[in-house]
């Protein structure tokens, strides 16, 4: 009966670069970041709310799996966002939204 032979997990030790004490100016290389670009709230823009008769509008909130997009991806204040979501909950109670996606 041949015995089988099992690899040995093999391990990499990664060092980090040092810095010299002496050497202030010496720093490691960081990727530079950008900052995202805030997006503006359209209701604040316009000095409007969130209403539930205005279904073209609360569409723009909800994404293609009729699900409420969260205000990150938005760019709504949180006011607002919290006000889009219950007029899109009223829409939908009201049959003017649907709840799920048409198959």
């Amino acid at each position: 009966m041949a015995k089988k032979i099992i690899p040995k997990k093999i391990t990499k030790k990664i060092s980090s670069p040092k810095i010299d004490e002496q050497d202030s100016s010496a720093q490691l290389a960081q990727p530079t970041q950008t900052a995202p670009i805030k997006k503006k709230c359209l209701f604040c823009k316009n000095e409007t709310t969130p209403a539930y008769t205005d279904i073209q509008s609360l569409r723009k909130f909800i994404s293609e799996r009729d699900k409420i997009l969260p205000k990150l991806r938005t760019g709504s204040c949180s006011k607002h966002q919290r006000g889009l979501t219950l007029q899109i909950k009223y829409a939908r109670h009201l049959a003017l939204l649907s709840f799920t996606p048409k198959v």
